[in-house]
């Protein structure tokens, strides 16, 4: 046994002289719901089972596609040729660096003001996908989180952006290294 329910109302953004009414039927089975308009007589039905679709539009042209999907476990980082001529991370290891150079607001407002200068500057090369920064204070060349990713592994030399915890490096350089939420100082 199924009950249907019918609302019969004006169209909200129709002409009020056109005198355009909407029927609903809704039921409470997996029957498909109808809606049915007065004025223009087209009928569209709500039929999940439907093997065709008023759009037919396939995966493919549905969104864009951006990268290679991965497999288990593995990652796809490759560089590519920027404007300028310098290589540049490729779309996924852009993705992966970004989301490892997010902090939380919170974090970023115990930093001191060196460390937020040294933040934004690492910031500002993962968005332009660069894999490395000059240092704001001591003018030398930092590795990004992306150049670290790309590598695969840590190298040992407890490098301020190191993705892997220092797994590779020296005890003594683990223990004179502190994770400030961002990035070792």
């Amino acid at each position: 046994m199924s009950s249907y329910f019918t609302d019969i109302r004006k169209l909200r953004n129709s002409d009020p002289s056109e005198g355009a009414e909407k029927a609903i039927a809704v039921t409470s089975t997996n029957e498909p719901a109808v809606i049915i308009f007065e004025e223009s007589e087209v009928t569209l039905s709500d039929n999940s089972n439907a093997k065709t679709s008023l759009l037919d539009l396939s995966p493919e042209k549905a969104a864009p596609i951006y990268a290679k999907p991965r497999g288990i476990g593995k990652n796809i980082y490759k560089t590519e040729i920027g404007e300028d001529g310098q290589r540049v991370a490729n779309y996924v290891l852009f993705e992966d660096s970004m989301a490892k150079a997010r902090v939380a607001w919170k974090t970023y407002s115990e930093m001191t003001s060196e460390e937020r200068d040294i933040y934004m500057e690492h910031l500002k090369a993962v968005r332009e996908r660069r894999f490395s920064y000059k240092d704001p204070k001591g003018g030398f060349l930092v590795m990004t989180v992306s150049q670290h990713l790309l590598r695969g592994k840590c190298c040992g030399s407890g490098c301020r952006h190191c993705p892997y915890q220092h797994e590779n490096a020296a005890l003594q350089i683990r223990k004179s290294k502190i994770w400030n939420g961002a990035f070792y100082v």
